[in-house]
């Protein structure tokens, strides 16, 4: 039988970190050494980034959880959600709530900043502001991400949607260069750290979206076009909705940069997609695009 203490272990020494590196911004390194021999159980909090830096799914792996922490786990699923879809009324409500019972487990207060910040962002906090909030939420567990190589990388979940955040900042704050070095960075990480295929097609949709978008916004339309094809193929490989719409007109902008005028096609598209879907806040920033550039839709 099989103790989960050895299955980090293992993984750890597989990837060739140290405990400190892998325990740092989550737990002591002595309560690493204690999860590993077997002589410590850890709640939800710290079991799920230690395995998410490993690049392992906690939710394939069994861990010891009581009420409360379940309601925790429940709750935070539910407040990602809210932010994937844009209910930031609800991730607020959720929030309040989270913030409440997750009291006992300081781990997650990281997470509970990282919510706010983007909260506070969508109420009418500047983008410098939120980037400046985001890079000290950041801070806390991953200081040294521009300097460090991507195999000597150790993420959570979180972390990369923090990271995904700032370079969105930094798209607003005509940073683009850095913008687009922090996603090549993270599509890197991605492919060479994630085991569990799942989790892999997921993030790598969002990051192929985000670097197609960088790319066409740097002028590097062909580097965009082919980003946004290989991102298409991808989501139509795995059956992935959320971020192709998107990618379909990121497509049809370098195409129509580069003078091809079938970009148009794609346009009409993907604006028909988003339709159909009521996505009405891309939607518009399509039609304000199509109206600029004489496409009907």
């Amino acid at each position: 039988m099989y103790k989960i203490g050895d299955i980090i272990k293992n993984r750890r020494k597989a990837l060739r970190f140290s405990q400190e590196e892998l325990s740092f911004g989550i737990c002591a390194t002595g309560t690493l050494s204690k999860i590993e021999n077997g002589h410590h159980i850890p709640n939800r909090g710290v079991f799920e980034p230690l395995m998410e830096r490993l690049g392992l799914p906690p939710e394939r792996y069994p861990s010891l959880i009581d009420n409360q922490e379940l309601e925790v786990f429940n709750l935070r699923h539910d407040i990602r959600a809210c932010i994937y879809f844009r209910d930031y009324k609800g991730a607020e409500e959720l929030l309040t709530k989270f913030k409440e019972i997750s009291k006992l487990y300081t781990i997650y207060t990281q997470f509970i900043d990282y919510v706010d910040t983007l909260i506070s962002l969508n109420n009418g906090e500047t983008n410098e502001n939120t980037l400046k909030r985001l890079e000290k939420v950041l801070a806390v567990s991953t200081p040294d991400f521009k300097d460090t190589p991507v195999h000597r990388l150790l993420l959570s979940d979180d972390e990369i949607r923090i990271l995904y955040n700032i370079s969105l900042c930094y798209q607003d704050t005509s940073r683009l260069s850095e913008e687009l070095a922090i996603t090549t960075k993270l599509i890197e990480y991605v492919n060479i750290r994630f085991v569990e295929i799942d989790s892999r097609i997921s993030a790598l949709a969002m990051l192929y979206y985000a670097s197609s978008k960088q790319h066409g916004l740097c002028g590097n339309y062909e580097q965009s076009l082919q980003v946004a094809i290989l991102g298409i193929k991808h989501c139509q490989n795995f059956g992935l909705l959320g971020v192709y719409p998107s990618l379909v007109f990121n497509k049809g902008y370098s195409m129509l940069e580069l003078g091809d005028n079938e970009g148009k096609k794609c346009i009409k598209w993907a604006y028909n997609i988003l339709d159909s879907l009521d996505d009405s806040i891309n939607c518009k920033i399509i039609e304000n695009y199509a109206k600029e550039r004489n496409i009907e839709l």
